[in-house]
């Protein structure tokens, strides 16, 4: 058993209830959870969502768990908490970030099932459990829009924080 990856998996455990908590505080009571993309950094989370949904479902029917847990990782960790979540502070519709939650707490289910679970009951969206909701589906992105993102992303990459706090 190694401590540091269980370190880890709490972290992460952290960061999806943390996740839930942002999005939670960003929703109507009411807010539908259907994707309606406004920016490119929409459209980009939703191509990221659904390539990883599918590649998921693919390594969990190979048996293949460990590379599937990785990318559900790193997937929900990279793009959707570092990237996304930053990008959505700026302007985001209420039903895209509900869809990401709901995608990210599908996708980690199989692997974190009862903080999966747990967070999916206090968010009050349906009377099911999150075990009987349905494997998320491919939505429709511009894949443009995806790529233009990513060109911002190299760009705010390229850039180091100097020590005095210029670029």
């Amino acid at each position: 058993m190694n401590i540091t990856r269980v370190e880890g998996y709490r972290r992460f455990c952290n960061k999806l209830w943390n996740m839930a908590r942002y999005v939670e505080a960003s929703l109507d009571a009411d807010t539908s959870r259907v994707p309606e993309p406004l920016t490119t950094a929409d459209h980009w989370v939703m191509r990221q969502l659904s390539d990883a949904t599918n590649r998921i479902g693919s390594l969990l029917d190979a048996y293949r768990y460990s590379d599937a847990s990785d990318l559900m990782y790193h997937t929900i960790w990279d793009d959707v908490a570092d990237w996304y979540l930053e990008a959505s502070k700026d302007k985001a519709g209420q039903g895209m970030l509900a869809w990401v939650l709901e995608t990210c707490l599908k996708i980690a289910h199989p692997f974190a099932p009862f903080v999966t679970e747990t967070i999916w009951t206090t968010l009050k969206w349906d009377k099911e459990l999150l075990i009987a909701s349905r494997w998320p589906e491919d939505v429709k992105y511009s894949v443009i829009a995806a790529a233009e993102f990513e060109q911002v992303q190299e760009l705010v990459s390229r850039f180091n924080v100097g020590e005095e706090g210029e670029f």
